[in-house]
């Protein structure tokens, strides 16, 4: 079980575009739970986005205050919501952190989340990379295949052809021709489920090149 002494409740001052980030960074972590949102503007994105989820949102900002949080982050840049924030806050209960402040941690995060995205791209990359290679060879091995039945396929022509041509005699070779048969027919079927699987692997590689598209 989590342990809820880890948790950070947190208070976001301002639903603007940085409001709005930093609610869904804190609300995606299991380490942070946004306790409030609180803008003048009812209609700002931020408090638009946490009333879908049912967190609670203020235009009074005095109101939102009544809410003990660890933390306060202060997105609006207005000189005088950070006054207010700082006679009304107790530094030993809750930490203010600033606008500039919450704008170079998400600048930060933003960072670390393109670097990880680059790292997986080039390693996803990689790994299409050996599958296209894979499935060249098995396409390769395919037409090997099918090189050497449709050889072994014209012996057995043949081998019929010998046998009704010296009769009784060639018993034999009727025999081989229709082994030979079996063994194309049998190589046949190996070979269309490998078509089969080579298909089954483009499709997969469709998807890895969706998936691309989407960490981009």
């Amino acid at each position: 079980m989590e342990d809820q002494q880890s948790i950070k409740t947190i208070g976001i001052v301002g639903g603007g575009k940085v409001g709005l980030h930093l609610f869904e960074l804190f609300g995606s972590s299991k380490f942070s739970k946004v306790a409030f949102i609180t803008d003048i503007n009812a209609s700002a994105p931020a408090i638009l986005e946490a009333e879908k989820k049912h967190i609670p949102t203020y235009t009074d900002l005095l109101q939102a205050l009544k809410i003990q949080v660890d933390f306060i982050f202060e997105v609006t840049g207005n000189a005088k919501v950070a006054q207010i924030l700082a006679e009304n806050l107790n530094p030993e209960n809750t930490k203010l952190v600033t606008h500039e402040m919450a704008q170079i941690i998400l600048e930060v995060v933003d960072e670390a989340d393109q670097k990880v995205k680059a790292t997986s791209i080039d390693e996803i990359l990689n790994i299409k990379s050996e599958i296209l290679s894979h499935m060249e060879k098995l396409g390769q091995f395919v037409k090997n295949i099918e090189g050497i039945m449709s050889e072994m396929n014209m012996l057995a022509i043949n081998a019929r052809i010998e046998a009704a041509r010296v009769g009784e005699e060639g018993r034999g070779f009727m025999v081989v021709a229709a082994e030979m048969s079996k063994s194309a027919n049998t190589v046949r079927q190996v070979t269309d489920e490998i078509s089969q699987i080579v298909a089954a692997i483009g499709q997969t590689s469709n998807k890895i090149d969706d998936s691309l598209l989407k960490l981009k």
